[in-house]
């Protein structure tokens, strides 16, 4: 069991300096984008943020899945603490949301991605598990998870924008405005 927790902190190491390299090759290319564009603030588009993001957010499918059968387990009555495993996932999956959190509010990505896309995956697993979970690593530490914080708060009204709750067929203009 302790050699697992090793590798896996190891495994998280590696991965966060990997995303800090690639965030550091992602930050020149905006600013290069920018200063073609003239700083605008127009939708970057498809950029290599936007790439980073979906490749990230494709390797957390496993973890948050596993999160998904807590929440279930949570819906059925079966209170129960995280396992683990659980924890790991938490971890790793709002460490990906953080980093979404940073380039939507920069501007990174389009907003449009981070609402299409990935709010109502975090809006989802918020409430049930992410949230205890950024309040346990954040204690003493306040600004642990800040960009994921500011997301979920920038996010919040879009599930209830979206058409399948509207009953209708395009998003509204702005899904981040309260209904």
């Amino acid at each position: 069991m302790e050699t697992m927790l090793v590798v896996a902190a190891t495994i998280q190491a590696v991965a966060a300096i990997a995303a800090a390299v690639f965030a550091v090759l992602i930050l020149i290319s905006v600013r290069e984008a920018s200063r073609a564009d003239g700083g605008s603030g127009a939708d970057p588009g498809f950029t290599p943020a936007t790439l980073y993001i979906i490749t990230l957010m494709d390797e957390q499918k496993d973890a948050r899945a596993l999160l998904r059968e807590y929440v279930k387990d949570g819906a059925s009555g079966r209170v129960r603490s995280m396992t683990d495993d659980e924890e790991l996932a938490a971890e790793s999956v709002c460490r990906s949301f953080d980093i979404l959190g940073l380039f939507d509010r920069e501007g990174w990505v389009s907003p449009r991605l981070a609402d299409r896309f990935y709010s109502t995956l975090l809006l989802d697993l918020w409430e049930p598990c992410l949230k205890g979970h950024v309040e346990r690593q954040r204690q003493g530490r306040k600004l642990h998870y800040w960009e994921l914080l500011q997301l979920v708060d920038r996010v919040k009204h879009v599930p209830a924008n979206h058409p399948a709750h509207r009953g209708e067929r395009d998003w509204a203009e702005d899904p981040r405005r309260a209904p």
